[in-house]
């Protein structure tokens, strides 16, 4: 990271993930940024994941929307098997344009009108 910071190119690279550890103390998450020029993918494009690791008791009585919200507490099938990764059973949206935004800062998305 430090690399990235002295030569300013964290998100300079393309088609490989750049991943960040955010800690505080009310809350830790990972950052993951990905883009390509479209040379090897076909398209261009630029990718944002994150997930939160870890929550303060303060931040976990908050009320919680979102994909956030969706992903909070654990889900389970109707046979009681943790759902770890199947979207299609933790997520209401069912596809990434569900979450996406057109502005920085937005908050408006399909996915949140669920």
């Amino acid at each position: 990271m430090d690399d990235c910071v002295t030569y300013d190119d964290l998100f300079l690279q393309t088609g490989t993930w750049a991943t960040v550890h955010i800690e505080t103390p009310l809350i830790s998450f990972i950052v993951e940024y990905r883009q390509s020029n479209g040379e090897a993918e076909g398209c261009n494009f630029q990718s944002l994941d994150a997930w939160i690791t870890d929550a303060s008791p303060e931040i976990l009585e908050e009320t919680w929307e979102g994909i956030l919200g969706e992903t909070r507490l654990p889900k389970f099938y109707a046979d009681g098997n943790h759902i770890l990764n199947d979207r299609g059973m933790i997520l209401l949206g069912k596809g990434d344009c569900g979450y996406e935004i057109n502005e920085e800062s937005g908050v408006d998305f399909g996915a949140r009108l669920l």
